[in-house]
């Protein structure tokens, strides 16, 4: 409607027959809602007029054709459209009359209409004036317009000219980059075919222990791989340089060759050798020059300083290993074992120990840092045995490590500069047997070695002090040789040999790998005399060897060192080493079965070859002791797959020395002493291991009522501590103690009746069980004070009788002596107490005023009673 309300009024008679048309097919919308319930004037809809005049503007939709539609020109209108018009809208839900609005709204436009058209007759002056203004400004506007299409060509020129003279300028950039690139291909040919004369002076006569002659070489390298890059494009250039670059190599090739042949064979001491791989590890590139370049001589660099190192350490070590085996300490000889007759042995023990079977102090060895110290320090010219625990000339070396230090020959402990007038001990060379008419070549020799000595400390950098040297080779007579005032167990000596050629192997590696590039083939051509040296010493000492703890501490150390040297990746040293544990381990298994047949020719043979026979220990006992202690402390150090071997030999060692304790102890008529005896010998086993802490605690087991174990025994979390041959003595020691204590405690009346009775009835009284007296007759106050009466008048004296007899019978095992009478006081302490608690509990009337009932003082007298020895 709004629409046909601005069409000419020649079409208003049409339009409005149509209008009323489609206002005759609408169905009235209910009339808004006032004003003062819509705020916002007509406001919003509400959803049902929606719906209502939707279905009118359908309905009108629906009557009329397309061609009605296109006589309207309305053919692209959308009568649905009609309600997104908000006055339309507000219209159709009024119910407005669509003919009578279109009327009005046409003709308040022509009176609108009307009035504009005075006001434009009103101002028809200022239009005149506007439309002459406009067309001055048409006019310039259009010589503007001209203005810019010159200004626009011009333009087109000038970019076109730009597009030219950048052309032009990456044209000329281009050929200049290619000038420039061509200009420094060129003089980087030049100057890497041209041989510089100060390069070719510095390269022939140049010194080549300094800092710059590798730099040269560099340089050298670098001009001849660039020629051979270049040797096939055949240019006059490279082969006008080839004679100079040949020459050059060929000088060098050789110049290098004597140098490093001179540097390796001209040391005369561990400590200038340790120096001079020093210098050469500063430059390395002088052998791998050599070794690109000419092979051949590089091998026999190699060659040369594989033999040279060969002679050195052979002759130095075997010195080393010679000087070590005469302080080895008396150790233990063939009639030295464990089922041997007192009256035979002749070895010596450990230091402070009573057998030669007892590792005392020796099983520190074994610690991480004991084995890793420095070795032994053999005496020194005009000096004496130093300490081998000092440190002070030691430099440790680890497998990880890439360099050595050396200690400085001042330090403290250093090797004390030899008189050369004498031999040390203040006679004269002159003087000496075999010294006269002997050879210029020994006297050149004894005269390095002094040198080297006075120099200090030969073995700095490898973790070792100054080994007194190989004279020993030159004169058998030793007369150089200070006294030796400090010896060693073998197994010492075995481990400061083997440490110090681990170290040497540890160190010629690092230096051969860095230097030489090399493997383990130049290592094991260099220590393969040094492998076979500490193999003889080895298997010459396992000829006459019967020291079982020392062969065990050579393996255990062996078996250590292989980690070592498989923690610092050498393999030269795994084989041998692993090849002297089994050396020491078959010595070490043919000396336990020795041992084990001597204990069982002492069981087949006669008794009186075992005497003297007494209560105390017996020396056969001793051992075995001392063998399973340090067996057990061993243990832990014991390579895996020999342990079965290991407790097998043991095992049989224990049975058979277990069967001899028996048949001695039958010596003895009396079952006191026989069960004394067993006491003392299996409780000597059992205190040494458990001082060693290598044996817990196990209670006692017992048919005796109360003689059972006591509250450590039945806390202690180390009973099953131990080796199993260990354990198994313990328990026949507990076995024995119970069998004494019930021996002894039968012979007492007064305690069996009292423990016959705290044991029936004491439990029932602290559960607080009614007992009937009249059926139970025997518990009753009387009984219990004929057993208190009993019992004040003899456990004093039964008691000093228990502390004679043990006095007499452990005079040589304190220890079992005094924890027998602690038993037994307990035994006595806790049935007595039971008893108590009964008096107390059914019979407080009656007896707590009888003159036996003084609980305090029997406690009191066993608190006094309870020294054995005082």
């Amino acid at each position: 409607g709004s629409r046909s309300g601005h069409q000419d009024n020649s079409s208003s008679g049409t339009r409005q027959e149509m209008s009323e048309a489609i206002l005759r097919n609408v169905v009235p919308a209910p009339p808004l809602p006032p004003p003062s319930q819509t705020p916002a004037g007509l406001g919003r809809v509400p959803r049902h007029m929606h719906r209502t005049h939707h279905r009118a503007v359908a309905d009108a939709t629906n009557k009329f054709s397309n061609a009605d539609l296109a006589e309207l020109d309305i053919q692209d209108f959308n009568v649905e459209d009609l309600e997104d018009y908000k006055l339309i809208k507000d219209s159709l839900s009024q119910g407005v009359d669509l003919g009578k609005y279109s009327k009005q709204i046409e003709s308040q436009l022509n009176e609108v209409e009307k009035e504009s058209i005075a006001d434009y007759f009103a101002q028809r002056e200022t239009f005149v004036q506007l439309y002459q203004e406009l067309d001055v400004v048409d006019s310039v506007l259009g010589r503007f317009e001209t203005l810019l299409t010159n200004f626009y060509g011009d333009l087109n020129s000038v970019s076109s000219d730009i597009r030219r003279l950048q052309d032009e300028a990456l044209a000329r950039e281009r050929r200049l980059k290619n000038r420039r690139a061509v200009q420094q291909r060129v003089n980087t040919f030049v100057t890497e075919v041209s041989v510089p004369t100060e390069l070719s002076v510095n390269l022939s006569k140049g010194a080549i222990d300094t800092a710059e002659y590798p730099k040269y070489l560099m340089q050298l390298d670098h001009k001849l791989t660039f020629a051979d890059e270049y040797k096939t494009a055949d240019m006059l250039a490279i082969r006008s340089t080839a004679p100079e670059l040949n020459r050059l190599l060929n000088k060098c090739t050789s110049r290098i060759r004597a140098y490093l042949c001179a540097e390796v064979a001209s040391f005369k001491s561990l400590a200038e050798r340790r120096q001079k791989q020093r210098d050469l590890c500063n430059a390395p590139f002088l052998f791998q020059f050599l070794f690109k370049y000419a092979s051949p001589l590089a091998t026999e660099v190699i060659n040369t300083y594989t033999d040279t190192c060969n002679r050195f350490y052979s002759s130095y070590y075997q010195g080393y290993v010679n000087i070590l085996n005469k302080m080895l300490e008396v150790s233990m000889g063939k009639h030295d074992l464990i089922g041997t007759p007192p009256s035979k042995t002749k070895g010596k023990g450990a230091k402070g120990s009573s057998t030669p079977f007892a590792i005392g102090d020796r099983v520190a060895l074994m610690d991480a840092h004991a084995l890793e110290a420095p070795p032994i320090e053999p005496p020194t010219f005009g000096g004496s045995s130093s300490n081998a625990n000092n440190n002070n000339n030691h430099a440790s070396v680890s497998g990880s490590s890439s360099s050595t230090s050396t200690s400085s020959g001042s330090s403290d402990g250093a090797p004390s500069t030899p008189d050369r007038s004498g031999d040390g001990h203040g006679h004269s060379h002159s003087g000496t047997p075999g010294s006269t008419g002997r050879s210029g070549k020994l006297k050149n020799k004894l005269r390095d070695l002094q040198g080297t000595l006075e120099e200090g400390n030969p073995f700095a950098g490898i973790n070792m002090s100054a080994a007194i040297s190989f004279v020993s080779q030159f004169d058998p007579r030793h007369t150089l040789l200070p006294p030796i005032t400090q010896r060693y167990p073998y197994e010492a000596v075995f481990r400061s040999q083997a440490f110090f050629l681990m170290d040497a192997i540890s160190n010629e590696s690092l230096f051969v790998t860095d230097f030489f590039l090399g493997g383990q083939d130049i290592i094991r051509t260099i220590f393969e005399k040094c492998i076979t040296i500490i193999t003889d010493s080895l298997d010459h000492y396992l000829v006459n060897s019967y020291d079982i703890i020392a062969l065990l501490m050579v393996v255990c150390t062996a078996h250590r060192y292989v980690r070592v040297m498989s923690e610092r990746r050498i393999s030269i040293m795994q084989d041998p080493l692993r090849k002297l544990m089994d050396m020491a381990f078959g010595r070490f298994i043919r000396v336990c079965g020795i041992n084990i047949e001597s204990v069982t020719d002492s069981l087949n043979g006669p008794t009186k070859d075992l005497k003297p026979i007494d209560l105390a220990p017996h020396p056969i006992t001793k051992r075995l002791g001392d063998y399973l202690v340090s067996i057990a402390l061993l243990r832990d150090n014991i390579p895996e797959d020999l342990r079965p071997s290991v407790s097998s030999v043991a095992r049989k060692m224990k049975e058979q020395t277990d069967k001899l304790i028996i048949k001695i102890a039958q010596e003895f008529p009396d079952k006191k002493d026989y069960n004394v005896f067993l006491i003392a010998n299996y409780g000597a086993i059992v205190s040494a291991a458990q001082e060693r802490g290598v044996l817990g605690n196990e209670p006692v087991v017992s048919s005796l009522p109360g003689i059972g174990p006591s509250d450590k025994d039945k806390d202690s979390k180390d009973k099953d501590k131990g080796t199993k041959e260990l354990r198994t003595l313990r328990a026949h020691y507990e076995r024995s103690v119970s069998a004494f204590l019930e021996d002894y405690f039968k012979q007492h009346k007064y305690f069996t009746t009292l423990a016959n009775f705290a044991t029936e009835w004491g439990p029932l009284v602290e559960n607080n069980v009614k007992i009937d007296l009249a059926a139970n007759p025997r518990f009753n106050a009387e009984t219990v004070e004929n057993i208190l009466r009993e019992f004040d008048l003899n456990w004093r004296n039964g008691v000093e009788d228990c502390k004679r007899q043990l006095r007499r019978a452990f005079a040589s095992a304190p220890e079992s002596g005094t924890e027998i009478l602690n038993r037994v006081l307990k035994a006595i302490n806790d049935h007595y107490q039971m008893l108590v608690m009964i008096i107390e509990k059914c019979f407080s009337a009656q007896l707590r005023t009888s003159k036996y009932f003084k609980p305090q003082v029997v406690a009191s007298d066993m608190q006094e009673m309870a020294q054995l020895f005082s």
